[in-house]
């Protein structure tokens, strides 16, 4: 399974810390991307957390797609900083998801000075991916933006209830995107298509957002294709649970959904 580590520059020219793997059973007619973001810097959270590290694995190996995971400015060795607002995270997470739908592009290698090319292949498919604060700029990224791509976003940990301790003033903008992406409302003046399928999962004694704030926040935005799953017992870091959230995420990629809001 052929994996990279390169260095990719962000929208204004940070540049990004980058993991990228191609499974060569991946079938180059119908490829699926996927990107994976990370928690919050500040209290630890990198592409190296256990969990995104996982599903990493276990999106390239088992499922052969094509698997992104990044460190947000900041983190690791990505340069910049993070910021108040996570506007410009926004951007970093932007930046990985165009550098796939291109089929790649030059890079810097993170091992030498040089630059060189990445090339992979094209996706159909595209799979928005996060965990904790990962998730909620996840959950920010305009399906509008990719009128020609299915896009599929997986929600883990998502921190409802902390984003002002997140994105400070930023944070109306990100409520206003999840809440938007839950409820399907489509974006002023964007071409009419169905909403984009949504997974959450939660655990029941997550650290940060209370599950019942969270079953009110997911009750109220019911539709078809937004699935939501409580993992009982678990918190907010999965620690030896990282089976149980790809068994999760695998039905609900198969289409075997346990749980579907409105239904």
């Amino acid at each position: 399974m052929p994996t990279q580590r390169v260095f990719l520059p962000s929208h204004d020219g940070t540049p990004l810390e980058v993991r990228v793997s191609y499974s060569d059973v991946s079938n180059q007619q119908d490829v699926t991307s996927v990107v994976i973001a990370h928690p919050y810097t500040p209290l630890g959270g990198s592409m190296q957390d256990h969990l995104v590290q996982f599903l990493h694995e276990h999106f390239s190996a088992e499922r052969g797609f094509v698997t992104a995971s990044f460190n947000f400015r900041g983190a690791g060795r990505s340069g910049g900083h993070t910021t108040w607002t996570a506007h410009p995270e926004a951007g970093d997470y932007k930046t990985i998801v165009d550098f796939l739908i291109k089929g790649g592009g030059p890079v810097a290698p993170a091992d030498v000075s040089s630059s060189s090319m990445v090339v992979l292949p094209k996706p159909t498919k595209m799979i928005i991916a996060g965990y904790s604060y990962g998730s909620m700029i996840a959950a920010a990224i305009d399906p509008s933006n990719y009128p020609n791509l299915t896009l599929t976003y997986i929600l883990l940990s998502h921190p409802q209830s902390v984003y002002w301790a997140l994105a400070s003033w930023g944070s109306s903008h990100f409520r206003a995107r999840a809440n938007a992406l839950l409820a399907g409302v489509p974006v002023v003046g964007a071409p009419p298509r169905p909403p984009p399928r949504v997974l959450l999962v939660m655990g029941t004694k997550d650290n940060f957002t209370g599950i019942a704030a969270f079953r009110r926040w997911t009750a109220a935005r019911r539709r078809d294709g937004l699935v939501v799953r409580e993992v009982e017992g678990a918190d907010h870091f999965w620690w030896g649970r990282e089976d149980e959230v790809a068994e999760i995420v695998d039905e609900f990629l198969d289409g075997e959904e346990s749980r579907v809001v409105g239904e």
